[in-house]
């Protein structure tokens, strides 16, 4: 049963760029696909007995769910072949993205975000420093919307009009924050002098 689940993210799961896994969910797509419910109380057995089928008239009454009533009502299939990923929660600031290296977290509040230009892979650290580093508390005012307790909406729509440099790895500064970017996913405090110059 616990290959149907995957970790999730939710707006607490990360602090100070670190990614904590402690919340699942219910993950019935990519090689565990799940086609029927018959095939959902073959594989899962207790799970469906217990859980999902004493809740299936609701999540059946959700519109365009009536034959696949299990599936998550926003599926993000496409996360399962984006691999390793930046993650944000859905709202907060500087300290608000993380690193699934894994690649197996599914946002269920909050973002994936990926690199669309080739050129630009392996950076991925290197954006996570800049991400993280607390200017960007100053920069999403002025792209985002404030919340109460002073956080930031940390969609798309927002976060995309963020400046970014590009990033290449031939540089000696990527290199510089990638290592920044590494330190901060594993929990430690990069040299804040080093990172501010390097910001």
């Amino acid at each position: 049963v616990r290959r149907y689940f995957r970790p999730a993210v939710v707006n607490n799961s990360i602090s100070n760029g670190v990614l904590a896994t402690s919340v699942f969910v219910f993950y019935p797509y990519g090689r565990e696909a799940i086609a029927s419910e018959a095939q959902l109380e073959l594989k899962l057995g207790a799970f469906y007995a217990d859980v999902l089928r004493p809740q299936k008239q609701a999540l059946a009454s959700r519109a365009g769910f009536s034959d696949r009533w299990w599936c998550l009502t926003r599926p993000r299939e496409r996360l399962g072949a984006v691999g390793s990923k930046i993650i944000s929660t859905y709202f907060g600031g500087a300290g608000s993205f993380g690193w699934d290296g894994s690649g197996d977290h599914v946002p269920v509040q909050g973002y994936a975000w990926s690199l669309k230009d080739d050129a630009l892979a392996g950076t991925e650290l290197a954006y996570l420093a800049l991400l993280n580093h607390p200017v960007m508390n100053t920069l999403l005012p002025g792209v985002s919307n404030n919340l109460a307790g002073g956080q930031w909406n940390l969609s798309e729509r927002f976060v995309n009009q963020l400046p970014m440099p590009a990033l290449t790895l031939d540089d000696g500064l990527t290199a510089v924050l990638m290592g920044i970017g590494a330190s901060v996913t594993m929990g430690e405090r990069p040299d804040p002098e080093l990172w501010d110059d390097a910001i």
